[in-house]
């Protein structure tokens, strides 16, 4: 993770929204149904605003402050809110569409929901794509493939490879973190990591980690090998 935030901008206070299991970021759409009477007040007040809103993860152990204050990850990402309607009982459905990473600076406000002063990160390392020919590119959506032709092999029924059509390279690595099983901690992490090109190798280990450990699977079960025994 980037420890010093030089290539940050001052993001002013927006309002935050903290979900469990949710990890959201730039150019990625969310849908979200808002039904609490609380983030009902925080969608009205955004679209009044300018219809900023940043999700951030729940740490976990929240369940028993989940109406309060229970802790949230510093890193998040703020969005726009798109295609908004109010349903009759005063619910809203919308999209949110990522344009940021964030890092919170302080908690401020005492409106029923949550509000920060939030640094706005840029993306480092970040270069346009020109076609299929940027290397890291091609190789995430190698190793993707590879990946996906192994599951193939042990589920038995085929599975693709989701490759993204992008023309940064910071959301293409975006948008394959976003199609793997990863869990939401592991999905903050890459959150958290400002450097495009750490963000590619880190997920470039990670494929490479799952596809091997899918063969070694594979592997012991055709020649029924107890791995007990090793």
């Amino acid at each position: 993770m980037t420890e010093d935030f030089k290539d940050a901008t001052p993001g002013g206070v927006i309002s935050i929204f903290p979900l469990p299991n949710t990890v959201f970021y730039p150019d990625i759409m969310l849908p979200l149904h808002i039904f609490e009477p609380r983030y009902r007040q925080m969608t009205a007040d955004a679209l009044g605003k300018d219809r900023q809103i940043g999700m951030v993860l729940l740490k976990p152990g929240f369940e028993a402050e989940y109406f309060d204050r229970p802790a949230i990850h510093s890193f998040g990402c703020v969005g726009h809110i798109q295609d908004c309607h109010q349903l009759p009982d005063g619910k809203y459905n919308f999209a949110l569409k990522g344009f940021s990473r964030y890092k919170i600076v302080r908690e401020i406000g005492d409106a029923p929901y949550r509000q920060a002063e939030v640094l706005l990160l840029k993306e480092i390392n970040d270069r346009a794509l020109e076609g299929h020919n940027d290397p890291i590119a091609q190789e995430l959506a190698a190793r993707l493939t590879a990946y996906c032709e192994k599951l193939t092999q042990i589920a038995r029924e085929p599975k693709i490879a989701d490759i993204p059509q992008c023309d940064r390279l910071s959301v293409f690595v975006d948008r394959m973190i976003m199609s793997l099983d990863l869990t939401p901690e592991q999905k903050q992490g890459y959150l958290e990591e400002q450097d495009v090109m750490k963000r590619a190798d880190t997920l470039l280990e990670e494929i490479k980690l799952k596809t091997d450990l899918i063969s070694l699977s594979h592997a012991l079960s055709k020649k029924k090998v107890d791995p007990r025994m090793n």
